[in-house]
């Protein structure tokens, strides 16, 4: 039976393999998987799945023999291939971690150090244990209560010709077709916990039809060899000469049909084993458990490192990003629904990546290099379906779309509420389609001014529990830095904070215009006008969404007005009263404590300012190579005096304006023109 696992999204993998069944194995004169003497040829893997060779058997309790299993039988009983015993088995609630077992050597299967996928930024090193399978043997074994299982690396073959498959998932299905025969397939994908998302084996075959079993006299033809079976057509009633395989064709009708392991040819007292494929989804457990403590890898941090470059030099100029030449570094296919502004600005990021981006929006034109002919077009053959649109238009969309979603890919949102979105991915798209709810803590002006880190949340949900890994990972490598947290958790913080800011800047606007502030508006007030501008200029329409959409904002405006009003109620009492040498505990505003001296405080103070300092350094860094750029490329000279001098007498008029010293202002900012012209003819 063969499986198949979510692999980084993206991946093109060439893996040597068996010519005639599949499996890989060491480089020798015959394959263990199928005992035949041949040759082996090399099998490259699109896309994001890791197959799986798998073989499962049940130990009977009657006769001790390991009856092979056909596929991942959840059935309450199984009849033993050898003595015929119908048996009660045990081993359907083992399937969990058999699979993730199965997965773990699917991925991480030699001869390489790394595995057969390897991760472009976990480094697992020494730490595989499933190196050698592949390099010294073919199969690793582990026995689970009720059922016995090897897994070993490999891709499905035709079992007909022994041509690699053309596979698709098609629902709760996987469809296969040979190009070489011409075949087809399809296969239910069965129901058991975990991260299973398809199978191909004879026991989930769709439509199959099994050989008639019957009795026979020894050395009659279609006899298994011991004269206790006759394998007939089902649809002809012609003999079948059995092969030891998990189908037959008929010679006089054509008619495929599927023999049952109680069928298959007997010799020297053993049944033929067969392979099947499982297809899983994420991290392989060895990995997920070095993601937090595990150095990146050379190749990984050198992309880390790349993206960084990519966003200091400002997205819009890097859409032919190079993409490096390294097998470790993984690139994928992004379907982007919706192309306002924060999904350019994520379609800049994803191709600064290297990333493949196809963008749909029926009302916005994406640009050419990216614009899709229409949302199925964008929708195929992407690893990442992202939603990006606002929640109004949500279920609208997944209702005309949502049946496009095929359950290789992953379906995200970007909304900045997370309990609603649930919801409709839930109704929509369900347990068929691995989906996740995920909220960008940036946006287009953010990235534009070259903030960092960004910063993004991923919410994880009971039908697809390693959907929220994969968001992770790929966040992660674009760069950003992710927490995970619950959607009520997230809607919670959010009404206190982001919800909040907006609530209280809309406030402020109604209350006093547009006005600009006094020239002598002191810091503290200066911090308002900050926050008002951004919450404009970043996502100002995003003000009803938060409000209402956000079950948990009403509570925190309420909350909010209400301390506001005892408030003024509290201001209006002292005010009616004698002065006091002291505050009353009404209009006290609660200090950071006493055990906390005034230098101490100060100290910290400072060392926030200059950590904010560096950090606009660090902006500034990245826009002066994106005009490094532009200069390059209308044939301008990186030192321009006049623009120069003209500057620092700017930057001279807002010191005498904030009362500094103008000489010292000026030595700063020389320094600082310093860095930048250094920083360009680096580049």
């Amino acid at each position: 039976m063969t499986s198949a696992s979510s692999g980084p999204a993206g991946f093109e993998h060439t893996m040597t393999v068996c010519a005639r069944c599949g499996v890989g194995g060491p480089v020798g004169p015959g394959c263990e998987a199928c005992t035949r003497e041949g040759h082996s040829t090399n099998v490259v893997v699109h896309g994001n799945v890791v197959w799986t060779a798998m073989r499962a058997s049940l130990r009977c309790r009657s006769c001790g023999f390991g009856s092979p299993l056909d596929g991942i039988v959840t059935a309450d009983g199984v009849e033993c291939a050898s003595c015929g015993i119908f048996q009660r088995f045990e081993g359907a609630a083992a399937w969990t971690e058999a699979l993730a077992f199965a997965h773990e050597v699917g991925d991480l299967a030699g001869p390489a150090q790394e595995g057969c996928f390897p991760h472009p930024s976990i480094w697992i090193e020494d730490k595989n244990p499933y190196a050698g399978v592949g390099r010294a043997r073919t199969f690793e074994s582990r026995t689970f209560p009720g059922v016995e299982v090897s897994a070993a690396a490999g891709f499905p073959t035709c079992e007909r010709c022994a041509r690699p498959l053309d596979v698709r998932f098609e629902g709760r299905s996987v469809a296969t077709h040979c190009g070489g025969c011409d075949a087809t397939a399809r296969y239910a994908t069965p129901t058991v916990d975990g991260a299973l998302v398809g199978a191909i084996a004879p026991e989930h075959r769709e439509g199959r039809r099994e050989v008639t079993v019957m009795a026979a006299v020894a050395g009659a033809a279609g006899t298994t060899g011991e004269g206790v079976t006759a394998l007939v057509c089902p649809q002809c009633g012609a003999s079948l000469a059995p092969t030891g395989a998990a189908s037959a064709e008929c010679t006089y009708c054509h008619t495929v049909s599927v023999i049952p392991a109680r069928a298959r040819s007997k010799q020297r007292g053993v049944v033929s084993a067969l392979t099947f494929w499982p297809d899983l989804e994420a991290l392989a457990r060895p990995r997920a458990a070095r993601r937090g403590g595990a150095r990146t890898s050379p190749h990984g941090a050198r992309r880390q490192a790349d993206l960084s470059h990519a966003h200091s030099h400002g997205l819009r100029g890097r859409r032919r990003l190079a993409r490096l030449a390294t097998a470790r570094l993984l690139t994928m296919k992004v379907a982007l629904l919706g192309y306002g502004r924060f999904g350019r600005a994520l379609a800049d990021v994803a191709l600064a990546a290297g990333d493949e981006v196809a963008a749909f929006d029926p009302i916005v034109t994406p640009p050419p290099e990216v614009a899709a002919v229409d949302a199925e077009h964008a929708i195929s053959g992407a690893n990442i379906v992202i939603l990006a649109m606002p929640i109004a238009e949500l279920e609208a969309s997944l209702a005309l779309h949502a049946r496009s979603f095929v359950p290789s890919q992953l379906v995200i949102d970007v909304g900045s509420v997370k309990i609603a979105p649930s919801v409709l991915l839930e109704k929509y798209v369900g347990a068929r389609v691995p989906w996740a709810a995920t909220h960008p803590l940036f946006g287009p002006t953010s990235l534009a001014l070259g903030e960092r880190p960004l910063r993004v949340i991923v919410c994880p949900n009971a039908q697809h529990p390693s959907a929220a890994k994969r968001a992770h990972d790929f966040y992660e490598s674009l760069g950003c830095d992710v927490l995970v947290e619950s959607a009520d958790v997230h809607d919670r913080g959010m009404a206190r904070t982001h919800a909040l800011t907006f609530f209280l800047a809309k406030g402020v606007l109604d209350a006093f215009g547009d006005a600009p502030p006094p020239v002598f508006a002191p810091a503290s007030f200066q911090g308002i006008v900050r926050a008002i501008e951004s919450v404009r200029a970043d996502a100002g329409h995003l003000f009803r969404t938060l409000q209402i959409d956000n079950p948990f904002s009403a509570d925190a405006r309420r909350a909010i007005l209400d301390a506001l009003v005892r408030l003024d109620k509290d201001i209006a009492v002292d005010a009616a009263t004698p002065a006091a040498n002291e505050p009353t505990p009404r209009m006290s505003i609660p200090d950071l404590g006493a055990k906390s001296p005034e230098l101490r405080e100060a100290r910290a103070l400072i060392d926030d300012v200059d950590r904010e300092l560096v950090s606009l350094l660090e902006r500034r860094a990245g826009l002066s190579r994106r005009a490094a750029a532009a200069k390059s490329a209308i044939g301008g000279t990186t030192f321009d005096p006049s623009r120069e001098a003209s500057l620092l007498e700017v930057r001279r008029a807002w010191a005498r304006e904030a009362g500094l010293d103008e000489a010292a202002v000026t030595d700063v900012f020389d320094a600082i023109l310093r860095l930048s012209r250094a920083i360009q003819r680096k580049d």
